[in-house]
């Protein structure tokens, strides 16, 4: 069996670098002999995959001779595949007109392309949005109801995908991430002490009343102070790191650290970066994901839908905090305190999404 897989892979995103391990893990259990990833930068994500036998990298930047899944190699390995796997977020408005931001129209040519050959087409573990305007929601409709197979990785994903292709029965798993690569799984060890933070640029210096580094690092030190915690900055995306050691300079000396590895080092050094952390607070869904699937509690900061749809499917929409309002942080200490304290009941609900994943994925051999 020969999958072709669909997705925002570059190496240099540590949540998407997660992903990636985690689905080529899951996609094992069917016995695939190659597992086909495009990639704009296949050099970087070489390092992230290199002990995965199945996974095969195809470049398509623009020197690669394509325009990311615009690619005359990516179109002939489609027709000669056993699956099309689109997976993350392929059916949003960012960058329309892009072909390298914005995928949907390649991506309908690839989907009809293998329709044309009797392959199935999967969205797995995906998600849905923003689609703004009514050019977005046209194309995105017409994707969606070009796949044969739709796997959702929340409830929100559902409701947007049904407004777009009513009826066409697509249904929530989890996402790919609940069921993670060997090495980010639960730690038997004792819990640890740190609170991680794990906060976007666009969430430290975006704009607005409290975004500025001082603003935050008050908020953080009484989270820290509450319960005599060390803070762990952790940056995954490269933009994010000079915000980050900005923060750092206005934290306490001895009493805050910054883990910024490059992101195809991070899953390196992911292990015992999991086993030192009592609660992960962030505003980026794949690390908000590989935290909770560790059995780490987690607490969301938010200024959209996106992060509070993965505490509705861990049961935990209450320690979800709107990241731009001082008032809400204020709160901060005692939501996390909750999050630990509510730790078995984390684990117990993550072992039910893990198990929604693997039943996704195992429905898709019996096709």
């Amino acid at each position: 069996m020969n999958l072709v897989m669909l997705g925002d892979f570059s190496g240099r995103n540590v949540g998407h670098n997660v992903l990636l391990r985690a689905l080529a893990h899951q996609l094992g259990r069917l016995g695939p002999e190659r597992i086909l990833v495009p990639t704009l930068r296949p050099g970087a994500l070489s390092r992230v995959v290199e002990d995965l036998d199945r996974v095969r990298l195809l470049g398509v930047a623009p020197w690669h001779g394509a325009l990311k899944f615009r690619s005359l190699t990516l179109r002939r390995a489609v027709a000669a595949a056993d699956l099309l796997l689109l997976v993350d977020n392929q059916l949003h408005d960012k960058g329309l007109g892009n072909p390298l931001r914005n995928s949907m129209g390649a991506l309908l040519g690839l989907t009809r392309l293998a329709a044309a050959r009797g392959i199935p087409r999967v969205y797995l573990h995906g998600s849905v949005g923003p689609l703004g305007g009514p050019r977005a929601r046209r194309r995105a409709a017409r994707l969606a109801r070009s796949l044969d197979h739709v796997l959702l990785r929340d409830l929100a994903a559902l409701r947007s995908f049904e407004a777009l292709a009513p009826g066409h029965g697509a249904r929530v798993t989890a996402d790919a991430g609940f069921d993670p690569a060997p090495g980010l799984t639960p730690s038997a060890g004792p819990e640890g002490d740190a609170i991680a933070v794990n906060l976007g640029a666009h969430t430290l210096t975006g704009g607005g009343p409290g975004r500025t580094a001082e603003s935050w690092a008050a908020t953080l030190r009484s989270v820290g102070e509450a319960r005599d915690r060390p803070l762990v900055l952790v940056v995954t995306h490269p933009r994010d790191r000079p915000a980050a050691e900005a923060l750092l300079q206005h934290l306490p000396a001895g009493r805050a650290a910054l883990h910024a590895p490059s992101a195809e080092d991070f899953l390196e050094t992911a292990p015992a970066l999991l086993a030192r952390t009592a609660c992960a607070l962030g505003d980026r869904y794949h690390e908000l994901v590989m935290f909770a699937a560790a059995g780490v509690p987690v607490v969301g900061l938010s200024g959209g839908d996106k992060v509070e749809s993965l505490f509705e499917m861990l049961g935990q929409p209450g320690l979800v905090v709107d990241s731009s309002g001082e008032a809400a942080r204020d709160g901060l200490a005692g939501r996390i305190e909750r999050a630990i304290e509510g730790r078995t009941g984390l684990r117990a609900r993550v072992a039910g999404l893990r198990a929604a994943v693997i039943g996704g994925v195992e429905s898709l051999g019996a096709r």
